[in-house]
């Protein structure tokens, strides 16, 4: 396998913690896709600072400089998608 997925609901950064410590020796043999838009209570929750404040907890989890892809678990009504694409960019 050369392609991980993962998000901050596996297990609320535990998972990207395990995750990131089992590639960190092949990094640069993988790719990892990341996604955001929920909160612990599982409401969609994609405005641009949430959006932001878990990229930098996945990269923190990881133990990563780059998130190869990057995507929302599902979209958000309340945020328009220009907010969120921009977000991402």
């Amino acid at each position: 396998m050369t392609h991980f997925d993962t998000a901050e609901m596996y297990g609320w950064g535990e998972g990207e913690k395990l995750l990131g410590t089992a590639l960190a020796p092949i990094r640069d043999q993988v790719t990892i896709a990341a996604k955001f838009g929920l909160t612990p209570s599982y409401a969609t929750d994609s405005r641009p600072e949430h959006i932001r404040e878990v990229v930098e907890d996945s990269l923190r989890n990881l133990n990563i400089d780059v998130i190869d892809v990057l995507y929302q678990h599902f979209p958000d009504p309340k945020v328009p998608v220009e907010d969120v694409v921009g977000a991402m960019k």
